[in-house]
């Protein structure tokens, strides 16, 4: 359709309204028309007097979005295609709409999360696999990007897309020969469709083969001539091969096609190419040889130029914007939220040892309390874990450091960073208050104290109470038995001291990494919630020839190990104890571990602490992996899934878990 019939649609609609203004689908319509004439604020009024209408019309919140994405408001668009699939969670279309935009965002994981639940509404839907296909080469998953192009290939033969995308990622593996046959059966399976044209001179170029390229031109014109990519690709392909004259007019060619489609950028670019070929021209006559600086410019220009759609300022500013999105995704937690998430997996160093497998993660703790976001302990990964699971940087107000081994401190850095550059994007700088033991303190305070963004910044020295009225709690710095390099023997553990006016909801436990003794375990008492960190098992605790009371059958003297943990929860006895802070060579077998002590406990619960276990305050309830709900913490259930455990309510058979893990769905 045109852009005068859009105009006399939307005209057509005006009128309806003015007649019946409470006509939610004549507002929506209305809407749809002003996108196609892309005067997206005036769409944006349409769908809202909609939504005001019909506020549960999940279509409207779609739209909207789409509006929203085409203005590149992607972090309002995600928000108006999230009511959309609240709305109707069915919805297929509205969670792939959701997951592009995550994609544009760079949230390629929770993209293909996305994508996948929409799989699992519309398993025949070829374009989900294509975009799930961006996603997946985005995190250089190519080999499964491959595959989920070829579902989507099976689905819509006759498409081409799935051909020219499946080209695309095999050129960026360099494997230029079947790139080339895939845009060909791209063009074979639509000829107007000028990205497979384009995908096969791009292989050209990149063999050096322009006259080919000239020639696939050509033909590409033939099948379709109104399109201004083509003219400009031929036009740097005449430019490679010093043909100047005829290069200028394939320019000028492509700047009247692209003003004719009224896109304006390809336009501009298309100028410039115009320019430069003039100049050109202008020096072979004269002949002036152009400086090294221009020589320089105009070929990471053309390089740069590539795509004829872009010009190279817009390209660089995208993926500027990217990166910077990140800092303006909106606080996640609600003044109401109270929870606790793990984000760790293993201790140690091995987190960081090199060409490891996926999995094998650091990480830490994040507990928030009526909506104040606390990090305890950012080790190894902590921020990629913290990503991952969908959280801001904006929902990070302080941090809680209980030593300095670097498994515990590694991603403090980078917070403070983030931090800055948040408030650099937002212009404004919130402070972030650290919370920190001696050891932390020596190893940081030189650098922290100069930076503007850190707020309070309290030593944690045993037997210290801090009141923290701002965030509604009590901290109390607990001994802990565990050798710091900076400061001996100045390690903490933590009891939060969760407070409801001036009640205590819950008092929360973490041991951090200690040996255990009679006066550690003693400081626990009274926790409802307790994590415990474990380190590994010891040879000496299943040498029965050694008395149970013994020192000697105890770990290692600087983590409970499985007679501390043990001794711990039998004396503290918890509601819920998480058993955390694994050494990698327990592997899988660390579930059993948990599994064990769970099954000697009456009225209470033991868990394994992995990524992702999030646990709800002050109720104790557990997150469900499976169907996003919170299930109270007696029945629910815990399953070994690859590298990762999986928590999970009883409405859920072990088949269904395993089915929905294996298509990624969370």
């Amino acid at each position: 359709m045109r852009a005068s019939h859009y105009a006399d649609a939307s005209k057509v609609l005006e009128d309806l309204l003015k007649l019946d203004p409470s006509n939610y689908e004549a507002w929506r319509l209305r809407g749809d028309a002003l996108v196609q004439l892309k005067r997206y604020d005036k769409a944006l009024i349409s769908y809202d007097k909609a939504i005001g209408i019909a506020p549960t019309q999940a279509q409207a919140w779609m739209s909207r979005g789409e509006a929203l994405r085409l203005s590149e408001n992607f972090d309002e668009a995600l928000k108006s295609y999230d009511k959309a699939t609240e709305l109707e969670p069915k919805y297929a279309w509205a969670w792939l709409s959701r997951g592009d935009i995550l994609r544009r965002l760079g949230r390629n994981e929770e993209a293909l999360q996305t994508y996948d639940r929409a799989i699992a509404l519309e398993a025949a839907n070829a374009w989900i696999w294509i975009n799930r296909a961006h996603s997946l080469n985005s995190l250089n998953r190519s080999e499964e990007a491959l595959r989920s192009l070829d579902r989507a290939i099976e689905l819509q033969p006759e498409g081409a897309w799935g051909w020219i995308i499946r080209g695309d990622i095999l050129a960026q593996l360099g494997k230029n020969d079947d790139a080339f046959k895939s845009y060909v059966k791209a063009t074979e399976a639509d000829l107007t469709n000028v990205w497979g044209w384009v995908g096969m001179t791009d292989v050209l170029e990149t063999l050096g083969e322009f006259e080919h390229a000239l020639q696939v031109c050509d033909q590409a014109i033939d099948a379709t001539p109104s399109r201004g990519e083509i003219w400009h690709r031929k036009g740097r392909y005449l430019t490679q091969l010093n043909r100047l004259p005829d290069a200028l007019a394939a320019y000028e060619k492509a700047q009247k096609l692209y003003a004719a489609a009224d896109d304006v950028t390809s336009e501009r670019a298309a100028l410039l190419s115009v320019r430069d070929i003039k100049r050109r021209i202008a020096e072979k006559r004269s002949g002036a040889k152009p400086s090294f600086e221009v020589q320089v410019l105009r070929e990471v220009r053309s390089y740069l130029q590539k795509d004829p759609r872009q010009d190279p300022f817009k390209i660089i500013k995208e993926r500027e914007q990217q990166c910077n999105h990140y800092f303006t995704r909106p606080r996640t937690i609600k003044a109401s939220d109270s929870f606790i998430t793990v984000l760790r997996r293993w201790n140690s160093y091995t987190p960081k040892l090199p060409n490891r497998e996926a999995g094998k993660n650091g990480g830490g703790y994040f507990l928030v309390w009526k909506g104040r976001g606390i990090v305890i302990d950012p080790g190894f990964d902590f921020m990629d874990n913290f990503d991952k699971a969908g959280y801001s940087i904006q929902d990070i107000d302080a941090v809680v450091l209980t030593h300095a081994h670097t498994d515990h401190t590694a991603d403090l850095e980078s917070i403070l960073c983030l931090k800055y550059e948040e408030g650099k994007q937002l212009g404004r700088f919130p402070k972030i208050d650290l919370f920190m033991n001696l050891g932390t303190m020596h190893k940081f305070i030189g650098w922290i104290s100069r930076l503007g963004i850190v707020g309070d910044i309290v030593t944690l020295n045993v037997g210290q109470v801090i009141q923290q009225p701002d965030y509604g709690l009590i901290l109390r710095a607990m001994q802990a038995k565990h050798s710091e390099i900076i400061s001996s023997d100045r390690c903490v553990g933590l009891v939060f001291e969760l407070q409801d006016g001036s009640n205590t909801s819950l008092r929360l436990g973490i041991t951090s990494d200690t040996s255990w003794s009679t006066k550690i375990q003693e400081q626990y008492e009274g926790c409802g919630l307790l994590f415990l960190h474990l380190g590994s098992i010891g040879e000496n605790e299943f040498d029965d020839s050694i008395p149970i009371r013994s020192r000697k059958r105890l770990y290692d003297g600087e983590h409970l190990g499985l007679i501390g943990t043990t001794r711990m929860i039998k004396a503290v006895a918890p509601q819920l104890a998480v058993i955390s802070e694994f050494g990698e060579e327990l592997g899988v077998d660390r579930c059993c571990i948990a599994e064990v002590i769970d099954s000697h406990l009456d009225g209470k619960r033991c868990f394994t602490g992995d990524i992702g276990l999030k646990i709800r305050l002050p109720d104790l309830a557990i997150h469900c992996d499976i169907c996003d709900c919170f299930v109270d913490h007696m029945s629910a259930g815990t399953l070994k899934q690859r590298n990762q455990v999986v928590y999970y309510c009883s409405s859920h058979t072990t088949q269904e878990i395993l089915d929905k893990q294996d298509t990624g769905i969370p």
